[in-house]
């Protein structure tokens, strides 16, 4: 799969760790997919491969004229928030004065290559 190498890499990790050790054993098994689908989800919203899929579902899900202050997200609400969130962690340096955005690009270098 030549397809997000380096976030499937991730998840691999994260997900092995998770079923290692003790931490979701009592979680019933719907919440355990729950939780399975949104850290993929997250860790996927990083690849810049997915900014406009990201965006977009924000944009339809979050930004609705129906909702309501007082009502509970749904749950693909409350994953596309996720996605941003996440995203906005991820590339927000480039928002950053120019001497500490070159600082975590370097330091994102020197991870990858």
């Amino acid at each position: 799969n030549d397809q997000h190498v380096l976030e499937n890499n991730s998840l691999r990790v994260c997900l092995e760790i998770l079923t290692r050790t003790s931490c979701i054993t009592n979680m019933k098994r719907s919440d355990k997919m729950d939780l399975r689908k949104t850290i993929i989800s997250m860790v996927l919203a990083t690849d810049m491969a997915e900014h406009f899929r990201v965006v977009s579902q924000f944009s339809q899900k979050i930004t609705q004229a129906d909702m309501q202050p007082e009502a509970p997200l749904r749950f693909d609400q409350k994953l596309a928030l996720l996605e941003m969130t996440i995203k906005l962690a991820d590339i927000g340096h480039t928002t950053l004065l120019e001497s500490e955005h070159v600082h975590w690009v370097t330091a994102i270098q020197e991870e990858f290559f």
